[in-house]
Parts: C-alpha cells; sequence; structure tokens
C-alpha cells in the first residue's frame, strides 16, 4: 500500500507539473497571440471612406457609439464612426415627403494619406490609422496598436469568382454582406434601400460614368438610403450624387469646387460638363448573388 500510495503521489505531481506547463505555454501564447500583428499586410488603397445615412438614422448610431465610448475596457470595442462629425444636406420642404426624415441626408466622411493615417481633424487624439483585421473588417485604431479604441468602418470584400472585379475590392455594410445581395431580399425597404458596395464600386470603377449616383431607386420613389463608400488613389474622384424623390443632390466631392446641395436641373448641371444624365439602371440591386450549383466551380 505504502508503495502504492508513492506511485500515485508522483502519477498526481507529474500531472500538476504537466498541468502547469500546459497553462504557462497557453498563456504565453496568449500572449504571443495579442502581440502579433492583426492586421492584413496589404498597402492602404482608399483615400476616403463615407457613410450616408438620413440625419435621425446617423444620431441613433452615434447615440450606440456613445454608450460603447462610455464603457470602462475599450480593448474589445466596435465603435460605430458616426461618433465623428458630419454635413447634412437637405431638400427644400422636406416636411412634404412622407416621412420627412428621408428630406435631411448626412454625410460623414473620413480621409486618409496613403499609409491609412486619418488626415481630416476630428476632435480626436491624432494618429488614427485604417486597418483591415484578420477577419476582413476594416477599423480605425490608434495608430497600429491592437488595444483601445477600435472604430468600425465597414468590411472588406474582393468577391467570390472574376465575375465581380467589376466592382471589387469594395467596403461593405453588414446588409450588403448578409442580405442585399440573396434571394428574398426587400429591395423596396425603406431602411436599407437597394443600392449599396456592389453598385458604389461599378460606378467608381466604370470610364461610363463620371459621377456615384447612389439613389435607391424604389417602387414608392427615389430616395436615398444608407450606404458606405469610398475613394481610391488610383481612380480620380467622382462626385456622389442622390436623389430624393424629384429632387438631385450633390453630397461629396462636387465638381468645380461646388459646395454639397441641391442641384436645380440635372440636365443642366450634367451638360455644362458634357456628362450623361443620370437615368435609373436597368434593375437593383444590380448584382445579385448567382444561383450555383453544387459542386460547381468558382474561378
Amino acid at each position: 500500500m505504502a508503495g502504492g500510495s508513492k506511485v500515485n503521489a508522483r502519477r498526481l505531481l507529474l500531472i500538476a507539473l504537466l498541468t502547469q506547463v500546459a497553462v504557462s505555454s497557453a498563456q504565453v501564447t496568449s500572449k504571443a497571440g495579442r502581440k502579433q500583428d492583426p492586421w492584413l499586410g496589404r498597402p492602404w488603397e482608399l483615400s476616403y471612406i463615407i457613410q450616408v445615412d438620413n440625419l435621425i438614422g446617423m444620431k441613433a448610431n452615434r447615440r450606440l457609439g456613445l454608450r460603447e465610448l462610455a464603457k470602462a475596457n475599450l480593448d474589445d470595442s466596435q465603435i460605430p464612426a458616426s461618433v465623428f462629425d458630419w454635413q447634412v444636406v437637405s431638400i427644400p420642404s422636406p416636411e412634404k415627403l412622407p416621412y420627412s426624415g428621408d428630406g435631411h441626408i448626412a454625410v460623414l466622411s473620413i480621409r486618409f494619406d496613403k499609409d491609412g493615417f486619418v488626415k481630416v481633424p476630428y476632435n480626436w487624439r491624432p494618429g488614427l490609422k485604417a486597418h483591415i483585421d484578420s477577419i476582413y473588417k476594416v477599423k480605425l485604431t490608434e495608430g497600429d496598436s491592437v488595444d483601445g479604441l477600435k472604430f468600425d468602418l465597414g468590411y472588406w470584400y474582393t468577391g467570390a469568382s472574376s465575375d465581380e472585379s467589376i466592382y471589387v475590392p469594395a467596403i461593405c455594410s453588414i446588409t450588403d454582406m448578409e442580405d442585399r445581395y440573396k434571394k428574398g431580399f426587400d429591395k423596396d425597404g425603406v431602411a436599407s434601400g437597394n443600392f449599396g458596395c456592389r453598385e458604389w464600386g461599378y460606378y467608381l470603377q466604370s470610364r461610363e460614368h463620371p459621377y456615384i449616383d447612389i439613389t435607391s431607386y424604389q417602387k414608392q420613389g427615389a430616395y436615398i438610403r444608407p450606404v458606405v463608400g469610398w475613394g481610391r488613389f488610383d481612380i480620380p474622384a467622382k462626385p456622389v450624387i442622390g436623389k430624393v424623390l424629384d429632387t438631385w443632390l450633390c453630397l461629396y466631392d462636387c465638381p468645380d469646387n461646388e459646395a454639397p446641395g441641391v442641384i436645380p436641373d440635372i440636365s443642366a448641371w450634367a451638360g455644362k460638363r458634357n456628362w450623361p444624365v443620370p437615368k435609373p439602371p436597368k434593375r437593383l440591386p444590380m448584382f445579385v448573388d448567382k444561383a450555383r450549383k453544387a459542386g460547381e466551380f468558382v474561378d
């Protein structure tokens, strides 16, 4: 019995030592993982990212962001970018709309240098930098830090096949990623609209379109719904325009240094620059997911 007790004691001691080694190893691995750079090594390519929404929607997202900022531990924060400042462009007499909030459009813009650092000054500490993380979320952080503040800008999307090359790479919203391009999506819904990141990427890259028309053409009329957009260093800036019922607005990068606002006559505005007058696409969304057969090869 005494010998057996000694054997059991040695086994228990060995198990304890192995457990301690395993825990220590896990802690080292965890710490090493925290120190490893989680960002993709892709060079930063975007001159700006903008978020467009009606003013009520932007304010609601800001409230969510401020609640996140109030948390004591911000290491795992996911703060909406709407905590930053935005500009508002309104149509005349928005109270005549079925929902007056659709007549006040908020445009939040964040501009970058070629290293990904934020250029436009905000009421925030300097040194915010854009990154794409290992699960393809686009974030702003304090320099290259993996800890502390993290502002969500969208999702990095590069497509599933060569068919998508006409609009990728793209910065997409959660609606773009999960709903907008799938079967059954409500293209006439007032919350999301039917213009998304794939359409933005197409207009941005298309030589036939000198502007980006973000209008959601719906059965209830033309409206500007929530959109995430971007510019690239290798593509000349294009005006961002949209329509609310019969009123055209220039929202961003307006031509000839014009201020954002109402475009009184869209035909004259376009003709002055020898541009085509914007027309609704044949369908929206323009680039729905293709049905694939089981086992079908996707290049």
